[in-house]
């Protein structure tokens, strides 16, 4: 009896974080939408960089090898197509993975507002300092506006 409680509580709890994930994120697509997103940092490390360990996202922000600094998102060309991939993600429970991609968004006063990384292939994803499996467009949609800047 006690045993199956706690997978009640566990399946309970999974259910519950699913959701808060995608909470936060559809909060980053209301975000943008509202114009409360100023700034985007998009980092890379290339996938053929080899590591002794896993790529963690603090590791990716201190050790990226490109980074490019949207300065306004709110006058950016892509921002309605970002919205777009953005509002596609549906967010899953995932596994830490060797991350090589991230999204940091910043609010007027400089304060981060969420990150999402991922790794080379787009199959495994961190929401802030969450594993997660992002499914929808946002990953091809990054490798599409971005890889060729970084290659």
């Amino acid at each position: 009896m006690i045993r199956s409680g706690w997978v009640g509580l566990l399946m309970v709890s999974g259910i519950w974080a699913q959701g808060n994930m995608q909470e936060r994120l559809n909060a980053l697509v209301d975000s943008l939408a509202a114009n409360s997103v100023v700034r985007m940092d998009i980092l890379q490390i290339p996938a053929e960089v080899t590591t002794r360990t896993r790529m963690s996202a603090q590791m990716l922000e201190r050790q990226f090898h490109y980074r490019l600094t949207i300065g306004d998102v709110r006058l950016w060309s892509g921002k309605d197509s970002l919205t777009a991939a953005l509002r596609s993600v549906r967010v899953k429970p995932g596994e830490p993975a060797d991350l090589r991609w991230g999204l940091i968004f910043y609010a007027l006063n400089g304060r981060r507002m969420e990150s999402l990384y991922f790794d080379g292939d787009g199959a495994s994803a961190q929401l802030g300092d969450v594993p997660a499996v992002l499914e929808g467009k946002l990953f091809s949609w990054i490798r599409e506006r971005f890889a060729g800047v970084f290659e």
